[in-house]
């Protein structure tokens, strides 16, 4: 295994842009806009650094990189695109009037939500009476990213980013 590790430019430039993208994320959620930018920053900090690292410790060349950088951004802006479009040009249901293309990611998220903002242990999500996660992971996670860098206000879109996040992470592995 190959040791890596960030060069000043590079972490110059995941800084800046962490905070030029977690600014502009936080300008089209709900909350409060310190909360959600610090919320946002933290995410996009981490999801670069750890892209990074993987694609640096992957040896994959320029290619990978474009791949890399493909894979989170077509995830990242089609999950934008659909939240933002969704209550525009969908369909007049209720998850297409919330920003969702499934019913089971909106209910997953609502729960999420509910489950953060209240006094049970994230580990509930284990359980039968959070139904829709077939599961519980990825509902903890939800839950987890919400009480923790989202405590004030619902933010669908680091959910999106989280995934987009994820997705990316797999390619240079692949």
């Amino acid at each position: 295994m190959k040791a890596t590790h960030i060069k000043p430019k590079d972490f110059f430039i995941i800084t800046l842009a962490s905070l030029v993208l977690g600014g502009s994320f936080a300008q089209i959620q709900s909350g409060n806009q310190t909360v959600g930018f610090l919320g946002f920053f933290v995410l996009f900090f981490i999801s670069f650094l750890f892209l990074k690292l993987t694609y640096d410790w992957s040896g994959g060349g320029e290619s990978l990189g474009i791949i890399v950088a493909l894979a989170f951004v077509l995830r990242l802006g089609v999950g934008v695109g659909l939240y933002q479009g969704l209550p525009v040009y969908g369909h007049s249901d209720e998850d297409d009037r919330a920003g969702y293309v499934f019913t089971d990611a909106h209910n997953r998220d609502n729960q999420a939500w509910m489950l953060a903002t209240s006094a049970n242990p994230v580990i509930d999500a284990f359980s039968r009476k959070y139904a829709s996660d077939q599961y519980g992971g990825l509902l903890a996670f939800n839950a987890l990213l919400y009480r923790y860098l989202s405590p004030d206000a619902q933010r669908p879109l680091m959910l999106i980013l989280f995934s987009a996040f994820f997705a990316a992470l797999g390619v240079p592995f692949l």
